[in-house]
C-alpha cells in the first residue's frame, strides 16, 4: 500500500502513546481513522484533536478482550467510516515482576489483553479484509521484547514472543493475498501504558490492588517520543516492511541471541 489517502483505519490502544501516534501519523497521509480504546473519553479527545488538524476520526469504545464487543466494534467502524483497510493491533498491558512473584491471574490478564486481544482484532477484519480482495494491511504491536528475555519481564515476554511467532505465521498465510503484515517490535518509548496497565485492570483479575512489582515508569519517562513510532510504522506499510524495528542501539542485543542460537547446532 505506497498510497494510503483515502483509506480507513481503526487502531486499537488508539487514544494515547503508540497508538495515538500512529492514528496522528495516518491523519497526516489523509487516512481516516477509528480511534479505539476501552476509554470513550480519551477516545473522543484524541479525535477532536485529530479533526482540529482536518483529518476525519471516530472514537470506538472497544474492549479487545471481548471478542463479541470487537466484532461489534468492527461493525461500528465499517458504518462509520466504509471498509477498513488498515488494522493497527496495538491495545496492550504491562507488568514487571519475576516468574516467582506472578500468579495465575496475572497471566491470563495479561495474556488475554496481549494475545488474545489480537486474535480478536485479526478474527473480526481478517475476513472483511480478505472478502473486499483490495490491497489492505496489518500491524501487530509487539515489543523487543518478543525477541530477547528480560529478567523480570516473564508474563509481558511471553505475550510479546507470542505476537510475534503469529504474525510470522500469518505473513505465510497471507503471501499469496494482497493483505500486507507487519510487527511492530519497539524498545522503551515515553507512553503511560505502565499507569493505563494498573487503572483498567479488570476487578476478575485482581483490579488495582494486584500492582506489584518495581514501578519502573522512570525508565519510560526517557524513552522515544511516540511520535517517532507513528512515522515508522506509516513507512513500514508503505514499503511492505515486515519486521518494523526502531530503536537500533538494541542490534547487538538480537546479533548476540541469534549468534547463540546459531552457535547451539553442532555444525
Amino acid at each position: 500500500m505506497k498510497e494510503l489517502e483515502g483509506k480507513a483505519a481503526f487502531v486499537t490502544g488508539g487514544a494515547n502513546g503508540i497508538g495515538r501516534a500512529i492514528a496522528e501519523s495516518f491523519a497526516r497521509e489523509g487516512v481516516a481513522i477509528a480511534v479505539a480504546d476501552i476509554d470513550p473519553d480519551a477516545a473522543t479527545e484524541t479525535c477532536r484533536a485529530l479533526e482540529a488538524t482536518g483529518a476525519r476520526a471516530v472514537p470506538i469504545r472497544c474492549d479487545v478482550t471481548d471478542a463479541d464487543g470487537f466484532a461489534r466494534a468492527a461493525d461500528e467502524a465499517t458504518e462509520a467510516l466504509g471498509p477498513i483497510q488498515l488494522l493497527v493491533n496495538n491495545a496492550g498491558a504491562f507488568t514487571a515482576c519475576s516468574f516467582e512473584e506472578t500468579n495465575r491471574s496475572d497471566w491470563e490478564w495479561l495474556l488475554e489483553i496481549n494475545v488474545l486481544g489480537v486474535v480478536n482484532g485479526l478474527h473480526a477484519f481478517l475476513p472483511r479484509m480478505r472478502a473486499l480482495g483490495e490491497p489492505a494491511h496489518i500491524v501487530n504491536t509487539a515489543s523487543v521484547s518478543g525477541h530477547i528475555g528480560v529478567a523480570g519481564l516473564s508474563i509481558y515476554t511471553a505475550s510479546k514472543f507470542a505476537v510475534v511467532g503469529l504474525s510470522e505465521c500469518l505473513r505465510l498465510e497471507l503471501s499469496e493475498s494482497p493483505i500486507g503484515i507487519s510487527v511492530l517490535c519497539p524498545g522503551i518509548v515515553k507512553t503511560g501504558l505502565i499507569e493505563s496497565s494498573r487503572i483498567h485492570r479488570p476487578d476478575r483479575h485482581g483490579g488495582r490492588s494486584a500492582h506489584h512489582g518495581p514501578d519502573i515508569s522512570s525508565i519510560t519517562a526517557g524513552g522515544t517520543d511516540p511520535a517517532e513510532i507513528g512515522d515508522r510504522v506509516v513507512a513500514a506499510i508503505k514499503a511492505d516492511d515486515f519486521y518494523i524495528l526502531t530503536h537500533p542501539e538494541l542490534k547487538p542485543a538480537f546479533k548476540k541471541r541469534f549468534e547463540q542460537i546459531l552457535g547451539a547446532y553442532s555444525s
